[in-house]
């Protein structure tokens, strides 16, 4: 019997969105990011490389080609996890100084692994003076963050950022790479090639559009091989079971009251919160699933 006032309140909602979404995109400004475009991704650079070397090839072997400037990719994990740690130290370091000049007594911390839960002080618990240890880790890992910083140039992980002048020459590079691949029993042609051609290994090279600094995660770019396969079949298969598995409305129902999730609300005996309670949560879910993924 209410069944037109549902739909008309159905239909009012989608215009009211509709308008929300126009006004919400009327005031986004979408700034072009040129530099993206005129930066490739080298993957299969020769470990002896040297940018210089880089930038004379793509200049000798393509006319009329600048190249602003290029980077060598170099393994960083080991450094930014002691950064990070360092950073770590320092807060805590800070922290524990303000509470002692807050109530003038030193605090005493067990700094090994669940530490806190050591009731008593034996052989293997013994409690430290938090500000002292601090510094100590503290002043440990910049020393040892200098040594690595020293090491970092010493391992090159034959890829590199090329950024070039526009970006026409860099679609002509891209274009002339990605057409130079094998297919069967029969290869294509070779990039064009320079002096610098043999001791950089162009023959071998991946090139392809490099993306935004900010959406690099700099500390996995030394992973690959066996191990970054392992780790993307996994990912995958984990997300293959979530998304086929666990999207499925009539799959979450009946697992829902399968472990009597829906009990306590059907004894509310409120027919709002009992008809709209799945609907409620099949949106709960979506809205959490792209944080998941």
């Amino acid at each position: 019997m209410l069944l037109w006032l549902h739909t008309t309140f159905a239909f009012l909602y989608l215009l009211l969105t509709v308008y929300s979404m126009r006004r919400h995109t009327s005031k986004m400004h979408y700034r072009e990011d040129d530099l993206v475009k005129r930066t490739l991704f080298v993957n299969g650079i020769s470990k002896y490389a040297e940018e210089k070397h880089i930038k004379q090839h793509f200049e000798q072997a393509y006319e009329n080609c600048s190249v602003l400037e290029a980077r060598i990719c170099y393994d960083v994990a080991k450094l930014m996890s002691l950064n990070s740690e360092r950073k770590k130290t320092a807060r805590s370091k800070k922290f524990f100084t303000d509470l002692q000049s807050k109530e003038y007594i030193p605090t005493m911390i067990n700094p090994k692994p669940c530490g806190h839960l050591c009731c008593c002080i034996i052989k293997g618990c013994e409690q430290e003076e938090a500000v002292s240890y601090y510094t100590k880790l503290e002043s440990k890992l910049k020393e040892e963050y200098r040594k690595e910083k020293e090491k970092v140039n010493s391992k090159p992980l034959g890829m590199a950022f090329v950024t070039f002048q526009n970006e026409a020459m860099t679609a002509i590079i891209l274009k002339d790479y990605n057409a130079c691949k094998c297919q069967g029993c029969h290869c294509r042609r070779e990039p064009r090639s320079s002096t610098f051609s043999q001791h950089l290994h162009t023959y071998s090279w991946t090139v392809g559009y490099a993306p935004d600094p900010q959406n690099v995660y700099w500390e996995h770019l030394s992973v690959g091989g066996f191990p970054w396969w392992l780790r993307c079949f996994i990912i995958n298969c984990i997300l293959f079971l979530l998304l086929f598995f666990l999207t499925t409305p009539a799959i979450i129902i009946s697992t829902m009251d399968k472990f009597n999730v829906t009990k306590p609300v059907e004894y509310l005996n409120n027919p709002i919160v009992t008809q709209f309670f799945p609907t409620l949560l099949l949106w709960a879910f979506s809205a959490l699933l792209p944080t998941i993924v």
